[in-house]
């Protein structure tokens, strides 16, 4: 039941990443730079990224101080998330839109 619980709310903060980033993407600027288009594509690309379970983007995107909390509350570092062969997340998560 934890990990359930746990997977929604890391589904819904995706999600709402997801979202949110495509609603910035569709908004035009006028006074867009070159370094806040590259910011927005990346912003897009690490929930993709996410979703499509791609390690080797993620590792590209992530730094190497990166750290989350897991579905336990614990923290862990971006070589451990991509370590984990079949996270529980990476196998409860429904790919959005399709």
């Amino acid at each position: 039941m934890k990990i359930f619980l746990a997977c929604i709310m890391l589904l819904t903060l995706v999600c709402t990443g997801v979202l949110f980033a495509q609603a910035q993407m569709s908004q035009p600027s006028s006074n867009s730079n070159p370094a806040e288009e590259e910011i927005r594509r990346l912003n897009v690309e690490e929930p993709e990224a996410f979703l499509h379970k791609d390690p080797k983007t993620l590792a590209r995107l992530w730094s190497d101080d990166f750290v989350v909390t897991n579905p336990f509350n614990k923290f862990v570092n971006k070589q451990q998330v991509l370590g984990w062969s079949n996270p529980v997340f990476w196998r409860s998560l429904p790919m959005i839109g399709k």
